[in-house]
């Protein structure tokens, strides 16, 4: 009986040993449930920020690849001898512009008749200043737009009108790189043209003179080199920046001057 007793006590003893062993198995496994459950919660928080940056940063891809098609399809459409800087002047090679002002190709009498005027520009954005300051707390740098001007064949006549009766005094300055906006320089026929129509915002976020126009003349051909450069805060406050940019060769022949009508 005294054995049996003892033989009891034995197999009680054993069995509350592996109680306690199990618990500290269960404890261990708890810690390391918790941990992987931190290490994929931040996996999972990490993916979310790459997913968001990878959606901002292809919606500015397409920002700017509209503004720079929408530029090169009217730019594409003029002539060479109709496509001119801010104050009115031909574009010189290899010189970097921010502004592009074209005639559009209205049909053929003897010739080509140039008919609208259209300008696109660069401009600081509302608020903002070219001074290196984020002056309109948006967490962007001296950003701007792209602006959009036209005006009709008859007016675009009287504006270039105007522009032969003012331009007398003016210098071709195109190799200037400074910091201002043409719309601020009181270039010329810029300034004639704005003056007739309001402008049309047409890209926005655009990184500090972020559009460009370069003309680049090879063997009786001219081809104009567009940038377009945008720039964003995404939702994790990092500035993101994308590019485009696209070549393209005035189809008209140079057969008239910036008055040819």
């Amino acid at each position: 009986m005294m054995g049996t007793r003892e033989k009891d006590k034995r197999i009680h003893v054993k069995r509350v040993k592996s109680a306690a062993f199990t618990l500290i198995e269960i404890v261990i496994v708890m810690f390391l449930v918790t941990v992987l459950f931190l290490v994929l919660s931040l996996l999972v928080a990490k993916g979310q920020s790459h997913y968001h940056t990878g959606s901002a940063l292809a919606s500015l891809q397409a920002q700017s690849r509209r503004a720079v098609d929408e530029v090169a399809r009217e730019v594409r459409e003029t002539g060479e001898d109709v496509l001119f800087d801010a104050k009115g002047f031909p574009l010189v090679d290899g010189v970097t512009y921010h502004t592009v002002i074209l005639r559009r190709n209205a049909g053929y009498l003897g010739g080509i008749v140039w008919g609208e005027m259209i300008a696109y520009t660069f401009r600081y954005a509302q608020n903002e200043l070219a001074d290196g300051v984020d002056n309109d707390n948006d967490g962007l740098v001296d950003e701007g737009e792209i602006v959009r001007m036209e005006v009709s064949q008859d007016r675009a006549e009287a504006i270039l009108v105007a522009w032969e009766a003012q331009s007398g005094g003016l210098s071709d300055d195109s190799g200037d790189d400074d910091d201002k906006d043409d719309l601020t320089e009181a270039d010329l026929l810029l300034s004639l043209l704005a003056a007739e129509m309001p402008l049309v915002v047409i890209c926005e976020n655009l990184e500090k003179q972020g559009l460009s126009f370069v003309r680049h003349g090879q063997q009786n051909e001219v081809k104009v080199l567009i940038s377009v450069a945008v720039e964003d805060i995404d939702e994790n406050r990092r500035r993101l920046k994308v590019s485009a940019d696209t070549m393209v060769t005035p189809r008209n022949l140079a057969e008239s001057s910036i008055l040819g009508g």
